[in-house]
């Protein structure tokens, strides 16, 4: 039996912004280890945003190419990642398994 795979940013791992791409240790020492703690557990408060000429900005990467650039986050706090795959889940994949499509 074959499953095809579907693939979307919109269920990829939260977006860090301007952490993304730095250890613990890096970030605790620019930033401090109380902040970076709020950050990481908090689910309203956004670590700071990438820039859109950030390198690391995802929009630019060429497997995005087709996607308007409003729609990848700069930052993402855990009820910003909730929302995005939730509404992914209750747009796309949900109606598809109630279909009995795969």
């Amino acid at each position: 039996m074959w499953i095809p795979i579907h693939k979307t940013w919109k269920l990829n791992e939260r977006h860090y912004g301007a952490l993304q791409g730095l250890n613990k240790e890096e970030t605790a020492r620019k930033y401090g280890d109380e902040r970076v703690t709020l950050w990481r557990r908090s689910t309203n408060v956004r670590p700071p945003a990438l820039t859109k000429d950030d390198e690391r900005y995802e929009a630019a990467h060429p497997k995005y190419r087709d996607l308007k650039d409003n729609k990848f986050p700069l930052t993402e706090n855990l009820e910003d990642t909730e929302k995005r795959v939730v509404s992914y889940w209750d747009e796309e994949i949900a109606p598809n398994l109630k279909d009995g499509k795969k």
